[in-house]
């Protein structure tokens, strides 16, 4: 290291001591960790599943084994608290060493490293697995261009599962070890992502080592560690915005001590983190988690999950789930049907409202729209159970996703997200005639409401008409306040008052 930076270094680390963060770390306890050595832990969005790496290096009779054997385990949590860990066992845990993994937000990915292996591009590749009817599939390798000749290691992918962190010798870095990151390019018919256009991460990397990155599921929140920026000596965690990055912050003494530090990863709370230490222990390493000084914590983030299934048989769908933001009309997620099996769960930043639109071939669509945070807290996500009804005349669905200026007729911009899905649905079931019906609150009179939500069923038609669906298979009609779904008296139900319905008036598929 350069004299300036070990100048640089002592005097962090005298500043450091003087002033110490708050740090209390906790043992995961014995269902996690044992007299072997624990490391690498890993959690899905919710924070109920475990993934970590455990070196085995005796029998179940305590006896020595020849050679020491990494495998993965899992914890889950119930009500009662984290469960003994159990192996993940075959395909994934093989009679090689897996390890340095990462777990999907909602814990259908598995990225981890393999080293030395038949179908290995380099000393060490990434490889991945997918969850199935709840089992892991024979892992693949990720390939070029994420994987090379060089080692490429320690994979973290974002909560919308659109970039790939990892930590890589490979040429064209800064220094020996760097943090590079790649982006999901599209979906294999097997569900697996792939990714493509790999950059180096200029502004976090540095001639020395950059390594173990952990995006955060506001997927702007990056911890890493560092033997080169100014620390308390060895590898120290570090943390730094995307989407300003300015000098990385060091984590603070006493998390960070003159010994190697690394490996950290953060729930989507941003409350709690997890790491590992051979610090009070049960043996060797343990898994170890700390409450994060508020000025470590990410942005605030919250999450939905959900169920879309079948209203009549009550089995689940695998479906396309998109997820837009409703403002910046700008697609957030999509979830293709062999991406799915009928639950989801997407971690999303507060201060955006979000628009969800499910559908099936087949079936009618689905709309929600909401705000996390404003209404559902990061310690009481938003939970959907999804009912789509089979394609019958008479069904009706709300679209929750239209909105209109108030006391007006004119479409909002992000109304833009629900109307291109009603045109989709239309081009694909083309021998449907369909009504859009406009419904108001209570406020004012009966014929200035029957009105105004005539006139605002009209506005969805006329839009459809202008991308091509045939005037003659739309109808609209105002139902005012004639047709209320909840209680008027209280803002909440008037805002369920206020609403467009879909619905299919005659079906001539087939004639």
């Amino acid at each position: 290291m350069e004299e300036k930076c070990l100048l640089e270094s002592c005097r962090f680390a005298k500043a450091a001591v003087e002033t110490p963060v708050s740090f209390h770390p906790e043992n995961a306890g014995d269902a996690i960790n044992t007299i072997e050595d624990e490391y690498w832990p890993s959690l899905n969005g919710e924070a109920n599943t475990l993934v970590f790496t455990r070196l085995i290096t005796q029998d179940n009779k305590g006896r020595k084994t020849a050679y020491p054997q990494e495998d993965f385990y899992v914890s889950r949590k119930d009500s009662v608290g984290w469960q003994k860990a159990i192996p993940m066992g075959s395909p994934v845990n093989t009679l090689e060493n897996e390890g340095a993994q990462c777990i999907s937000a909602d814990g259908r990915l598995l990225f981890f490293t393999g080293c030395g292996r038949p179908d290995g591009l380099g000393s060490c590749d990434i490889y991945m697995s997918v969850r199935q009817k709840g089992k892991w599939s024979e892992p693949v390798n990720l390939g070029n261009p994420v994987n090379t000749s060089s080692w490429e290691s320690q994979p973290s992918v974002s909560a919308d599962g659109r970039w790939l962190y990892f930590t890589s010798n490979r040429s064209g870095g800064k220094g020996n070890m760097d943090i590079w990151r790649a982006e999901k390019l599209g979906v294999s018919p097997e569900g697996f992502p792939v990714y493509g256009k790999v950059i180096n991460l200029e502004d976090v990397n540095t001639p020395g080592n950059e390594l173990s990155p952990f995006i955060h599921a506001d997927g702007q929140t990056l911890y890493f560690a560092s033997d080169y920026w100014p620390g308390m000596g060895g590898k120290d965690l570090f943390f730094v915005s995307i989407d300003s990055i300015k000098n990385p912050q060091n984590l603070g003494f006493p998390v960070n001590t003159s010994g190697d530090e690394e490996g950290l990863v953060v729930e989507v709370s941003g409350e709690r983190a997890w790491y590992t230490s051979n610090n009070k222990g049960f043996g060797g390493r343990d898994i170890f988690t700390f409450l994060l000084p508020e000025a470590f914590k990410p942005r605030p983030v919250s999450w939905v999950k959900g169920r879309v299934f079948n209203s009549k048989t009550g089995r689940l769908i695998l479906s396309d789930i998109v997820l837009n933001d409703l403002v910046d009309n700008i697609l957030v997620q999509h979830l293709y049907p062999f991406e799915n099996e009928g639950e989801f769960l997407f971690c999303l930043p507060a201060g955006h409202n979000y628009g969800l639109n499910v559908s099936k071939e087949g079936f009618l669509f689905h709309s929600e729209n909401f705000n996390l945070l404003e209404k559902f807290s990061r310690h009481q996500p938003l939970t959907l159970n999804i009912a789509l009804d089979p394609i019958e005349t008479g069904k009706t669905t709300v679209l929750n996703n239209i909105f209109f200026e108030t006391d007006s007729s004119s479409l909002k911009p992000e109304s833009l997200g629900q109307l291109k899905e009603i045109v989709d649905f239309m081009t694909k079931n083309p021998g449907l005639i369909i009504e859009i019906g406009g419904h108001t609150d209570c406020l004012g009179s009966e014929n200035y409401n029957l009105a105004l939500s005539a006139k605002r069923a009209d506005a969805v038609v006329q839009y459809l008409i202008s991308k091509g669906v045939s005037s003659a298979r739309l109808r609209s009609k105002g139902y005012g306040f004639s047709v209320p779904v909840a209680d008027n008296s209280t803002e909440e139900g008037r805002a369920l008052n206020r609403r467009t319905e879909f619905k299919i008036i005659e079906n001539r598929t087939g004639k």
